[in-house]
């Protein structure tokens, strides 16, 4: 006798035990070749590494070496802009004593001009 107001649900019908056998078989095949390519995608994430760090170490030594004649070049350039500053302060005392010594009334005679 049915209750008045109550309602029966029905549940799906469970799926043969071989059919589940089989869904989960195809699962774990799935989640194995999952696995397969999860493995290669980090070996192969591994060597990549492993060639950057080779890499990086091969231009730390490269900065390493670079080290001693960049230094010795800057040394040679500070050098070199004071000899130009000297050299610049020689000219000017040159030019300086040039008009000072200059005779009155006589016209500066230009040099003549060499073809390239």
């Amino acid at each position: 006798m049915e209750r008045p107001g109550a309602t029966v649900i029905a549940f799906p019908r469970r799926k043969a035990a071989a059919q589940d056998a089989q869904a989960a078989s195809q699962q774990a095949e799935q989640m194995k070749a999952a696995g397969q390519r999860l493995r290669q995608a980090l070996a192969g994430l591994a060597a990549a590494l492993a060639q950057q760090h080779a890499a990086m170490l091969v231009w730390h030594q490269a900065l390493d070496r670079l080290h001693r004649p960049v230094q010795e070049l800057g040394t040679t350039l500070t050098r070199y802009q004071h000899d130009l500053h000297r050299l610049g302060g020689q000219v000017n005392t040159l030019r300086a004593t040039s008009q000072h010594l200059r005779i009155p009334g006589r016209e500066r005679r230009s040099l003549p001009r060499t073809e390239r």
